[in-house]
């Protein structure tokens, strides 16, 4: 059966082309291999600005180091020119294009120098491609990662978010979900990244409209270990505190307010004024009055006053 892996990295293969068909076109054939390899410095090779992998499992490389030095580097890395050797540069300086995890795996096992063919007239679209493809047709991201590559694939081509749902094989709810990732504040995004919180945590996360709060809980993930329901459940008691703490201020203020019109009332009628609402909305006015005398003032004061209001 196809893995979920293999399937996606097809699925963007068929928007933006597939990584080994183009590496294949530029590459030499095997009768031109041997004299288009060069053995280049280690120290003189630099990872691509774009490359969408930050993080490399240090577990994976090991082993991958392990191989290189009982077998050496079966596949060289694809390299392209950064910087041409000059007075100040002592060497020429290479980007790579492909290959950046033999290259780190190369420095564990001690190599200085690594096996590449240098690749001429590639373009930064080209090259942000080629890196998009590689790893996620065959290395498995981070969510932090994945996240990133998904909107670079959105910010530097012509892909509808839709289409490329489609071609991961999800819904655009899901994919939006999984992009909002880069909307957490970075301290959690290295957590994520680091794999000691989870994306179904992260997700939970995004729940939460305080960056403070999902610093705070994301920590509790880490140190606690908390499961994605007990996250679930912390998120929505600090929810219900926050709409309570909410209503309780909403309260306040329009308590303040019936207060103050109750004491406008009586500036204006000579009379104690109460104002009293229930939870529906309706409510009532009540004058307290002492005899018809006081009855009468207060008619005569409300007339006063609404003729200063109303110019009669």
């Amino acid at each position: 059966m196809e893995s979920k892996k293999a399937a996606l990295g097809r699925g963007l293969g068929n928007l933006l082309g597939n990584i080994d068909a183009e590496l294949s076109a530029v590459a030499p054939d095997k009768k031109q291999l041997e004299s288009s390899v060069l053995f280049v410095a280690i120290e003189n090779i630099f990872p691509a600005e774009n490359q969408p992998r930050k993080t490399f499992n240090e577990t994976s490389l090991a082993g991958l180091a392990e191989s290189i030095k009982e077998n050496g580097i079966l596949q060289p890395v694809i390299l392209r020119l950064k910087n041409k050797s000059d007075s100040q540069l002592k060497s020429d300086q290479y980007e790579i294009i492909a290959g950046e995890r033999r290259w780190r795996a190369a420095q564990l096992a001690g190599l200085s120098k690594i096996p590449a063919i240098v690749k001429s007239s590639v373009d930064e679209q080209t090259v942000r491609k080629w890196a998009l493809l590689e790893n996620i047709q065959r290395e498995d991201l981070n969510p932090l990662e994945e996240a990133r590559a998904f909107q670079d694939i959105l910010d530097h081509y012509s892909i509808e978010k839709n289409d490329l749902a489609k071609a991961l094989g999800v819904d655009r709810s899901s994919l939006t979900n999984k992009l909002r990732i880069l909307t957490l504040p970075e301290s959690v995004q290295k957590v994520v990244a680091s794999g000691s919180v989870s994306l179904g945590h992260a997700k939970v996360l995004l729940g939460l409209d305080e960056a403070y709060d999902q610093i705070e809980l994301s920590q509790q993930v880490v140190n606690a270990g908390l499961s994605v329901r007990a996250l679930e459940k912390k998120v929505l008691d600090i929810k219900k505190q926050k709409t309570s703490s909410q209503e309780n201020k909403s309260k306040a203020s329009f308590l303040i307010a019936v207060k103050a019109l109750e004491k406008e009332i009586e500036s204006v009628i000579g009379a104690p004024a109460q104002i009293t609402v229930n939870q529906k909305g309706k409510g009532k006015l009540v004058l307290t009055l002492n005899s018809h005398e006081a009855l009468n003032e207060m008619v005569l004061n409300i007339k006063k006053g609404w003729g200063r209001n109303y110019g009669v």
